[in-house]
Order: C-alpha cells, then structure tokens, then sequence
C-alpha cells in the first residue's frame, strides 16, 4: 500500500464535496501542537516482543505488574477526583506506565501581574505601538 500524506488525503477530501483547495478552503500548516507525535510506541522496552507463526504478527508479553499496582490507581483515582493535579502528576511519574517517559516537564508557573498599572503618557515614556 502506497503511503500517502495528510495533506493529499485532506486537499482530495475537500475536492470532492466541490471545494476547490487553495480558493475556497485555505489550508494552513501549523507545525506540532504540545502532545502531537509523530510515530506511536505499541510496547515498552521492557516487553518481551515474540514472534508468531504469521509474519507480520509479533506476540507482546507485557512485563508484570508491580504487587501493589492496584492501590497506585485507587490512589491516582482519588487525586483526580480532588482534582489534585499535581499529585496525580506526580503519581503517574512514580507508576510503571511509561508516562515520564513522554512527557514534558511542567512549565513554571508565570507570576500574575495583579493591579500594576502604568500610566505612560503621565510618566514621559515611550508607548511603541504593536
């Protein structure tokens, strides 16, 4: 099977409900999104991958779970029940699910700029438009 790109699929799309790309529909490229990826991981590197009697068809043996897995997600259930982000974050990266492995470091919190004001015309300052 022949690949094809998204874009062709999207540009044939539209040309068959009577679109015409590039006039009616303006496509825009926009580059990855934060947690776009470009390829799927199907196991771990700690699974056991196995061949079978069909070719193309690999076996995956997950690696056991850790003893006490099921109160990790009672626990984890019960942060994002109280909407604990930061604890159920910080669970998911202590569970053995891969999640820290794909996941970007948490972006520090911007101050809040509350109530500060600044008058430029009055203070002789310069405002550069945008």
């Amino acid at each position: 099977m022949t690949e094809m790109m998204l874009c062709s699929v999207k540009m044939s799309c539209k040309e068959m409900s009577g679109l015409r790309p590039g006039q009616d529909i303006k496509i825009r490229f926009v580059g990855m999104r934060p947690g776009e990826k470009l390829h799927e991981e199907l196991w771990s590197d700690s699974a056991a991958v196995n061949p079978t009697s069909f070719p193309s068809v690999l076996r995956i043996e997950p690696s056991p779970q850790p003893a006490d897995f099921h109160e990790q997600l009672v626990m984890l259930e019960a942060a994002a029940l109280k909407r604990d982000d930061e604890q159920a974050r910080q669970m998911m990266l202590e569970m053995p699910i891969g999640y820290g492995e794909f996941c970007e470091p948490p972006r520090p919190e911007r101050p809040k700029l509350l109530g500060v004001r600044h008058n430029f015309a009055q203070s002789g300052a310069r405002q550069d438009s945008a």
